[in-house]
């Protein structure tokens, strides 16, 4: 399945959803690049144990700023149940775009 949703450079979108390990909410923010590419602008959490996970020392306020280049993120889930991203105003719930262990790829297509 191809889903996609037409954002501009400089817009930002967010993924939701609950950490399979740790049980915790999870927010991370992404923002398109100039030229097309993501960069994960924050991530944030109640759970030291999450920004562990991602690589971070836990930040006061359970959040963390980030200017981190991605390619395209491949996401794969045992439950979509609790996955969301938030973008243009819209909730696009994952639990709809794939079943449970199927991979799911987001990236940016320029044209």
């Amino acid at each position: 399945m191809v889903f996609s949703v037409a954002m501009e450079a400089g817009q930002i979108f967010i993924l939701e959803h609950q950490n399979s390990i740790y049980l915790a909410l999870v927010r991370e923010t992404y923002r398109v690049g100039p030229n097309g590419g993501l960069r994960q602008v924050m991530l944030e959490s109640p759970s030291a144990g999450v920004f562990e996970y991602h690589g971070y020392d836990p930040p006061a306020g359970g959040q963390a700023f980030l200017e981190r280049p991605l390619g395209a993120m491949r996401l794969r889930s045992a439950s979509y149940e609790h996955h969301r991203l938030l973008v243009g105003g819209q909730a696009i719930h994952l639990k709809d775009l794939a079943d449970p262990g199927q991979p799911l790829v987001l990236k940016v297509v320029t044209p």
